[in-house]
């Protein structure tokens, strides 16, 4: 029980004015005329065509009535055979594993089981297994640390918000957020829930960050887990064996 209040601490805490985007969260729409709507640009497009191979909807299913828990996006990523997605989007599978199940979902609509093997709770990361492992599927790339990012670049934030279909959103680099708990990237760009967990890539089409929230008192002030984070948890998962039993022990070390 103590876990279980941590765990809801530290949600309130650093979740506060802002909307995890996973399928499961509400936020405010953003009113916008038509006339400010713009046709994506051919770097965009070409995100899009780089990703749709590896973009993956990840969903938690009860087990007991097969009903969906909670929906998120996520990417096929080393030797295809990880997948990356956000904590909050598979926190069940982490807590409470005898009563869900994991599963995502291609673009195509091929639908995969999986088991989470890791996360890392404060930066809000889960890396899944695909419990029958393709060799050989297509992976993004994880931009090195020795090429930071610069001010101004364009970003390519792709996902599948509201359970609609697979889409690509562009932004700018602003950096890191400034007064935040934990590292995070100023994204100038639109996140909707159902998004948590998608990729988002520089112009090369290499990943830069994840999709984790955005202000819901705000328009296009979104953020991104920053890859570093990510390339640290695919090293742990590794070695890692699945989560069969409830993590709160490990939460709970990892939030002290």
């Amino acid at each position: 029980n103590s876990s279980r209040w941590i765990a809801a601490g530290f949600a309130a805490v650093v979740f506060g004015l802002f909307a995890p985007m996973c399928g499961a969260q509400v936020a405010a729409p953003a009113a916008r005329g038509a006339d400010e709507a713009q046709p994506p640009s051919a770097d965009a497009q070409q995100a899009y065509r780089v990703a749709r191979d590896k973009l993956v909807q990840v969903r938690t299913l009860r087990r007991k009535t097969n009903t969906q828990s909670s929906t998120g996006s996520g990417f096929y990523v080393a030797q295809g055979d990880l997948i990356v997605t956000n904590f909050h989007v598979a926190a069940d599978l982490a807590l409470e594993p005898e009563r869900h199940r994991g599963v995502v979902v291609s673009m195509d609509g091929r639908e995969i089981a999986v088991e989470l093997l890791v996360f890392d709770v404060l930066h809000d990361l889960a890396v899944l297994r695909p419990v029958t492992v393709v060799e050989g599927h297509a992976a993004l790339t994880l931009r090195p640390s020795n090429a930071p990012m610069t001010r101004g670049e364009r970003i390519y934030s792709l996902g599948n918000p509201l359970d609609v279909g697979f889409a690509v959103t562009e932004g700018i680099y602003n950096g890191l957020v400034q007064r935040s708990f934990y590292p995070r990237i100023f994204f100038g760009g639109t996140l909707n829930p159902g998004m948590s967990g998608g990729p988002a890539l520089d112009g090369s089409g290499r990943v830069v960050g994840v999709n984790v929230a955005k202000r819901v008192d705000a328009e296009m002030v979104s953020f991104l887990v920053p890859v570093e984070f990510v390339a640290q948890l695919i090293q742990r998962a590794r070695n890692a064996q699945p989560i069969t039993q409830p993590a709160y022990a490990e939460l709970t070390r990892q939030l002290k």
